[in-house]
This record gives structure tokens, sequence and C-alpha cells, in this order.
């Protein structure tokens, strides 16, 4: 039973040892189109604020602070016919100042 442990230990610490300069390679490798808008969208009962560590992370990741978009319910309770409708106004808004060109 000693040895079943030692061996199948080792071959979990080979198997982790490997599979990390393959997941670092995977994310260098990965191209990110930072100039899509990103549109972040709460729960219920959440806000726009719950995305402020997500937001950091993606300016890191080299997206611009104008691409990412938190909406902010204005209806909490949940009711997805508002909320469907809100968001789509939201989104349909930042694609509008998408098509307009800047002055």
């Amino acid at each position: 039973m000693r040895i079943f442990r030692l061996t199948f230990l080792c071959f979990l610490m080979f198997a982790m040892l490997w599979s990390v300069p393959v997941a670092s390679q995977a994310q260098e490798s990965t191209d990110l189109d930072v100039d899509t808008p990103i549109v972040l969208v709460h729960g219920i009962g959440g806000s726009s604020y719950n995305f402020v560590s997500i937001e950091r992370a993606l300016i890191r990741a080299g997206y611009d602070r104008s691409d990412i978009h938190a909406i902010e319910f204005w209806d909490k309770s949940g009711n997805n016919y508002i909320n469907s409708r809100e968001l789509r106004d939201f989104i349909d808004n930042i694609l509008r100042k998408l098509d307009t060109p800047h002055a």
C-alpha cells in the first residue's frame, strides 16, 4: 500500500509540474480583442460596483477603461422582463456610441 501511495504522489507531482508551463504558454498565446466593448451584468440584488476587481484585471490585461461597461439595473427584484429591456437599451447605447465618430 505504501508503494502505491508513493507512486501516486510521484505521478501527481509530475502531472502538476508538467501542466504549469503548458498553462502559462496558453495564457501568453491568447490574443485579446481589446477593441471590443465588455458589458458586465450583475445578478439579482447586485450592483455595478461588484465588478471593481474585474474591471482592474481587464485594464491590466490591456482593455481601455472606456470599453468596460457595468450596468446598474433599476429593478433589483430580478424581473427579467424589465431588466432584459434595460440591458438591451444599455447595449444599444454603447453600440451607438461606437458608431458615432469621435470629434
